[in-house]
């Protein structure tokens, strides 16, 4: 994942959990399983990020900023 492209998108344990290994993806897969409130933390934040950020109409602004910058 490029950290540059996603590093204020995706924040790790906020909106999103992240791994490197097959043994941490299992550590954080039963962590979460047993852990409902910290899973719908996650699961809640990430889908308020989602709509607050990255609609089509959020992207097309985003777009539309860096076009400008060269005009």
């Amino acid at each position: 994942m490029n950290k540059d492209v996603y590093e204020d998108m995706l924040v790790d344990g906020i909106n999103c959990v992240m791994f490197s290994t097959v043994d941490e993806f299992y550590d954080k897969a039963e962590y979460y399983l047993n852990n409902e409130e910290e899973r719908m933390k996650i699961v809640n934040t990430a889908y308020s990020n989602f709509l607050s950020f990255q609609t089509w109409i959020h992207r097309a602004e985003e777009i539309e900023k860096i076009i400008l910058k060269y005009l």
